[in-house]
């Protein structure tokens, strides 16, 4: 289970941060862009790693109670200690976490087969919305269309404040990339308007 830690123990862990390998700070980094849990197979896959590998390199962090580990139908799940810890990690400057959105992002769309449900595809989505600079023009024109699809997907279950979040996004994206999508433009202004 989670430990409850007190914000002046989180600064005197985010104080260790420095302390870890590189390579765990780059492990938690992805790891903490990906929620305040995240699961040890998942981010070696991401990262190209074997998870042998990856599993000792979070054992310094699980060593120096940064994070903690818990079992979880057979995988390992870690988890971080407190919520500005996993903060840190995701603004570490030394890796671009817009860039660490896209390779989560277009790494979930790879794995992820047809069967995708809804708090599967809000992921990948919303990975991919955070860095959309790294994303190429076929990419940007797919991610539009997703938060569209999504966005009508979210109304019809009448949860209107998250399509209309999905919706501003794709009209954004088609207007900042002068798609030739006023088609879509217009349906999605019209959908921004039902969902509010």
């Amino acid at each position: 289970d989670e430990s409850h830690v007190t914000d002046d123990v989180a600064n005197l862990l985010i104080k260790k941060i420095d302390s870890l390998p590189k390579e765990t700070q780059l492990i938690l980094h992805y790891g903490a862009t990906i929620g305040s849990h995240f699961n040890s197979k998942f981010v070696s896959e991401v990262l190209n790693k074997d998870l042998i590998s990856t599993e000792l390199a979070l054992w310094h962090a699980v060593n120096k109670e940064i994070i903690f580990e818990n079992q979880h139908k057979g995988t390992n799940e870690f988890g971080f200690m407190h919520d500005r810890i996993q903060l840190a990690f995701i603004d570490l400057n030394k890796f671009n976490s817009k860039k660490t959105n896209v390779e989560i992002g277009r790494n979930l769309k790879a794995k992820i087969d047809n069967e995708l449900n809804i708090i599967k595809t809000e992921s990948i989505i919303n990975h991919l919305n955070k860095g959309t600079d790294f994303l190429n023009d076929k990419e940007i024109i797919e991610l539009i269309n997703m938060n569209y699809e999504h966005g009508k997907s979210m109304l019809q279950k009448l949860y209107g404040k998250s399509a209309e979040k999905f919706f501003s996004t794709a009209i954004e994206l088609i207007e900042e990339n002068n798609t030739n999508r006023s088609d879509l433009l217009l349906k999605t202004y019209l959908y921004k308007i039902k969902a509010l």
